[in-house]
C-alpha cells in the first residue's frame, strides 16, 4: 500500500512538473515573439532603422547586406507598368539605388519625378546567373517598351535594391496611393 502511494505521488508530481515546464516554455515563446513593429526592425532589434545618405549606402554597399536602413531621396526613373519601384538618387548625385516595393502595395507615378522621398526597407544584393540576367535585363527593356538583345548580355549580373513599404514623399503636392 505504501508503494502505491509513493508512485502516485510521484507520478503526480511528474505531472505537475511537466505541466510546469510546458507553461513556462509557453510564456518564454509568447514574451518573445516579435510584434508588427519589431519585425521592421534590423537583424540586430536595433530600435530604428540605420539612416544613411545614398552616396554612404553605395560606397560601401556590402556593409549594408540585409539591413533594415532609412534614407531621403529624389525620384527619378519610376516603374512605369505598375509604379512598384523608384530609382532614387541624392539631390544632384549621381549615384542611384532603386526602391522596391510589392506590387500594388505603394504606386510611384511619372508626376512624382524630382519629389523627395523618405523610405525604409532591407537593402538586398541579387546575383544572377547569364541566363536569369537575361531575362530580368528584358523585363526591365519591356517594361520601358524598349528593345532588347539577349546577345548583349554575357555572364552573371549582380543589383542592389531596397526592398520595402515604408515611403514618405515630403514637401510634394502627391502622395503615394496604397492600394
Amino acid at each position: 500500500m505504501r508503494m502505491i502511494r509513493i508512485k502516485m505521488t510521484l507520478d503526480r508530481l511528474s505531472a505537475f512538473v511537466g505541466a510546469a515546464f510546458c507553461f513556462v516554455f509557453l510564456a518564454s515563446t509568447l514574451a518573445t515573439e516579435p510584434s508588427t513593429a519589431e519585425e521592421k526592425k534590423g537583424p540586430d532589434n536595433s530600435e530604428s532603422a540605420i539612416q544613411l545618405s545614398i552616396g554612404e549606402l553605395m560606397n560601401e554597399p556590402r556593409a549594408f547586406i540585409d539591413r533594415y536602413v532609412e534614407l531621403v531621396g529624389v525620384v527619378g526613373d519610376v516603374c512605369p507598368m505598375m509604379g512598384c519601384w523608384a530609382d532614387l538618387s541624392e539631390s544632384g548625385g549621381e549615384q542611384t539605388i532603386r526602391f522596391k516595393v510589392p506590387d500594388g502595395q505603394l504606386v510611384f507615378t511619372a508626376a512624382m519625378r524630382d519629389s523627395e522621398v523618405r523610405i525604409e526597407g532591407f537593402f538586398r544584393e541579387h546575383v544572377l546567373d547569364e541566363k536569369q540576367a537575361r531575362s530580368w535585363l528584358q523585363h526591365l527593356a519591356d517594361e520601358k517598351g524598349e528593345s532588347f538583345s539577349p546577345d548583349s548580355h554575357s555572364g552573371p549580373l549582380s543589383f542592389f535594391q531596397i526592398e520595402g513599404d515604408e515611403a514618405e514623399l515630403l514637401n510634394s503636392i502627391y502622395s503615394l496611393k496604397k492600394s
